[in-house]
């Protein structure tokens, strides 16, 4: 018999959950490069020079990017070169039924996540932390006042 404070593997799988959380993060930002959405609207298998040419951007980042994106699933890579979208990446694509395109978008942007990078200090001040993390005012007030 387990008392309150003795944590199961359940409490620890949880927990361990909990603390990578952030690594959930760092995937959305995969999804935000507007390139990446770019890269979704293309069917057919490229690679990733072919499409850094096609958007004017470093074909290194890009096949990094890429990859970044096989690891998450979106894509896949054949031959280790030539990238392919997959279903999962299908649900970013703004022609879809329940399209998530608008939510990786507004989700992912640094408006939405700097703000939480302060965390702490609201904690400590009381005080909201949009103006020091984007230097703008609370876009709730801008919308009120608009």
């Amino acid at each position: 018999m387990t008392t309150a404070l003795e944590a199961t593997d359940k409490d620890f799988e949880r927990m361990m959950q909990m603390l990578t959380g952030f690594f959930c993060d760092a995937d959305s930002q995969v999804l935000w490069p507007p390139t990446l959405l770019r890269i979704i609207s293309q069917r057919d298998p490229a690679t990733a020079e072919k499409i850094a040419t096609i958007e004017g951007i470093d074909s290194t980042a890009t096949f990094r990017l890429l990859r970044a994106c096989a690891s998450l699933g979106l894509v896949t890579c054949d031959d280790g070169l030539t990238f392919s979208g997959t279903p999962l990446l299908g649900t970013l694509r703004t022609n879809v039924p329940g399209s998530l395109h608008s939510l990786a978008i507004a989700w992912s942007a640094p408006g939405h996540w700097l703000p939480w990078g302060r965390f702490l200090d609201a904690m400590r001040t009381g005080q909201p932390q949009t103006v020091p993390a984007l230097g703008a005012p609370d876009l709730r007030l801008l919308c009120q006042t608009a």
